[in-house]
């Protein structure tokens, strides 16, 4: 028996020493034609390992199984370098009968193989593999590694980018101050260089400056971002785009616009009325206010002041206050308008101008209107016709007074005065404030221009009496105004 013992001994022994001379062969033969690491795996009983600088290689399995037991191989393989094209080859033990492997052996003839493709430093893969025992006696079999080393280097490569965003206010007034925000960033991963940003200032803004902006950034770093406002004032209204612009010498350009609409507010009155009117009667006017701007007005005032003498009888919808009507529009939009009406009397002639006025606190607008009216009195004419003696001797003479008097409020013009005479006088002469003309029975004098309100013009005519009797002298009188005359008599007794 112990002979027995000591020959199986032996035999294994020279099994292990043949199959160690086959790997080291394979080693050698292998590092002349790639270069690659191949190590073997020692028979350890029940686990192998081996080291080198590149890889780790464990390999375990169970110590003793019976017939017809799975026996399970573990193997285990660290990097300790960046590997490609690793390799773990192995074969089915003689006395067993392969079961499976995970992950799934390419086989080579009577061997297996695994390709396990690329491992970085640190990386660990895990191979197992079942057999059956068919026979008694020991499994021995030899797992070995295969690698390529890999020698890395990198080198990053950046690239700078430029961005750039503009925003202002949307809407704004003629007047008002308008200021952009420019922001340019850096979203690369390099440093943006010679980095400039310029602005336009469109026509209907403006700038200190003037209408080209020239900012100067220099380098920005990846991430950084830098910001600049441009305070500008709007002057005209419209649309206006303000661009911006980014330059660099290694990012390319970019660039960005904000859009603003100038909007101006205004106001404005009209006011219109009776352009002549009769004392005592009433006239009428219509104000008018409108929205001429582009915006909302809030809280307009419209005032009328009715100036002395005339009256203020009537105001729909104000607030009056003597001779003071106000109305409040809460809100007047774009473009529309709003009309009052107010009603006024008075008893003086003249010519009176009636003003209105209307305001906007918010934008300070303001506007004036006004209508004047004529007030006109009437004329009225006083005749009277008186004779100086009276009653008279056939022979003598008397002297007849006509006098006009405007008892109106209003002047009169074109006064024309004529007197007829009976038969029983002859007038003789004739005077006054115009010249007087006589023909046969009949004295006409000239007209008078303008008789004004409360003036008195007379004239005289000396007649002859030539037969009895009780005689009346007859004074027409017209006007302008009076187109029907105004008559008046004057008996005198000639005996």
């Amino acid at each position: 028996m112990k002979n027995m013992q000591s020959k199986s001994l032996n035999w294994l022994k020279s099994l292990q020493l043949g199959a160690l001379a086959i790997l080291v062969a394979i080693i050698a033969s292998g590092c002349a034609s790639r270069p690659k690491e191949i190590v073997e795996v020692k028979p350890d009983m029940s686990t192998g390992t081996v080291t080198t600088e590149l890889f780790t290689l464990l390999k375990s399995v169970t110590n003793e199984a019976s017939i017809g037991e799975t026996v399970v191989y573990n193997y285990s393989i660290l990097a300790k370098a960046k590997l490609k094209d690793v390799t773990l080859t192995d074969r089915v033990p003689a006395g067993s009968q392969l079961i499976s492997s995970t992950p799934s052996a390419s086989p080579q003839g009577d061997m297996l193989v695994w390709n396990l493709g690329t491992m970085m430093p640190g990386e660990s893969k895990n191979v197992s593999l079942s057999v059956k025992a068919t026979q008694p006696g020991t499994l021995a079999s030899c797992a070995y590694v295969t690698a390529i080393p890999l020698a890395c280097t990198e080198t990053v490569i950046g690239q700078a980018k430029i961005a750039i965003t503009k925003t202002g206010p949307s809407t704004a007034k003629v007047g008002q101050a308008v200021d952009f925000n420019v922001v340019i960033n850096n979203p690369g991963n390099f440093v943006a260089k010679n980095v400039v940003v310029t602005d336009m200032i469109p026509d209907g803004l403006t700038h200190t400056q003037g209408s080209k902006l020239t900012f100067t950034v220099g380098e920005l770093a990846p991430g950084a971002s830098k910001s600049f406002v441009v305070p500008t004032v709007a002057t005209k209204r419209g649309t206006h785009k303000n661009t911006a612009e980014v330059t660099t010498s290694n990012a390319g350009k970019a660039n960005s616009d904000a859009t603003v609409v100038v909007v101006k507010p205004a106001l404005s009155i009209t006011k219109t009325g009776t352009p002549e009117q009769l004392i005592g009667k009433q006239a009428d006017y219509t104000v008018v206010a409108k929205n001429e701007g582009d915006t909302t007005l809030k809280n307009v005032k419209v005032t009328d002041t009715v100036p002395a003498p005339m009256r203020l009888l009537k105001a729909e919808g104000a607030q009056v206050s003597g001779n003071v009507a106000t109305w409040t529009i809460a809100s007047l939009g774009k473009g529309e308008s709003k009309s009052f009406a107010l009603t006024v009397g008075n008893t003086e002639a003249g010519s009176y101008t009636n003003s209105a006025s209307v305001a906007e606190s918010e934008d300070g607008l303001s506007a004036t209107a006004s209508a004047t009216t004529l007030w006109k009195g009437l004329p009225a004419l006083l005749t009277e016709l008186v004779d100086s003696v009276d009653p008279i001797l056939v022979g003598d003479s008397t002297t007849y007074t006509i006098t006009v008097t405007n008892q109106g409020s209003a002047p009169d013009a074109n006064v024309n005065v004529r007197v007829m005479f009976p038969e029983q006088l002859k007038p003789t002469s004739a005077n006054g404030v115009t010249t007087g003309k006589i023909e046969s029975n009949v004295v006409t004098f000239a007209p008078v221009a303008v008789l004004a309100s409360k003036q008195v013009v007379q004239w005289t005519i000396k007649a002859e009496a030539l037969k009895t009797g009780d005689v009346r002298p007859k004074v027409e009188v017209t006007s302008k105004q009076i187109k029907t005359p105004v008559t008046q008599e004057e008996s005198t007794q000639i005996y």
